[in-house]
């Protein structure tokens, strides 16, 4: 990482791309979050007991470990990072220790998506879904404690005006509400906690009251990985 703009990230990418050990890993690991989905017979199973090894929730992190999306990497995959993350390696106090990946959309919302909509889904249907609509960003955990978690409501958004910290919950992706809709916020439950987060490849400031999902695709599909090309085939590399 360094400063607000990140022009290494790009090519950390296109060398993760161009890595068949790493490729092979990333589908490996999209295979494993459907067959998570359909082992599981209802929903309350696929997103009960988020952090034991086998649970869909578990598998929906393991994937993005695959993108170097771990604080024992540095987050260096975020394609997001907070203001503090950016300060605090420029000061030169940034270790994994006060570092985390945080789940833009919680990983258990995530799980939710994939068990009611991606569990027979054709495999590069689902992989497109989790690189394009389950963005991770780099925190301090300092600010998850003090600023991200602390009760809110998103009412006036369209969310049910309950006053939540929503660590398990997103307001633009509550259950009932259709998740293939367009003009979902990713960022909104960022919204109003004082945290500012940067996309690291041009280092712009995002709205995290207005940036949909549609635009975050439309921003990262240039990049390796998350382009089309990646996930061109993907069934036919994962049955290889």
């Amino acid at each position: 990482m360094g400063g607000s703009q990140d022009t290494a990230i790009v090519e950390r990418l296109a060398r993760m791309e161009a890595d068949p050990r790493v490729t092979s890993r990333i589908i490996a690991a999209i295979a494993a979050v459907q067959a998570s989905a359909a082992r599981a017979p209802t929903l309350a199973v696929a997103v009960s007991k988020g952090y034991e090894n086998n649970s869909l929730t578990m598998r929906v992190r393991k994937f993005h470990n695959e993108l170097a999306l771990h604080v024992h990497r540095r987050c260096e995959g975020a394609l997001y990072r907070s203001r503090g993350v950016i300060e605090a390696e420029a000061s030169g106090n940034l270790t994994s220790s006060v570092l985390r990946c945080e789940h833009v959309v919680p990983a258990t919302v995530v799980a939710r998506i994939v068990w009611e909509r991606f569990r027979t889904a054709p495999l590069e249907d689902l992989g497109r879904f989790l690189l394009t609509r389950a963005p991770v960003a780099a925190i301090l955990r300092s600010e998850d404690a003090d600023h991200l978690r602390k009760p809110r409501s998103y009412g006036e958004y369209g969310g049910d005006g309950k006053i939540r910290r929503w660590v398990k919950a997103h307001p633009d992706l509550l259950p009932g509400m259709d998740t293939s809709r367009e003009g979902i916020r990713p960022m909104l439950r960022y919204h109003g906690t004082g945290i500012e987060l940067v996309y690291a490849p041009d280092g712009s400031s995002v709205s995290m009251e207005t940036l949909t999902f549609e635009e975050h695709e439309r921003r990262i599909m240039s990049l390796p990985l998350y382009g089309g090309s990646f996930l061109s085939g993907i069934n036919l590399k994962a049955a290889a």
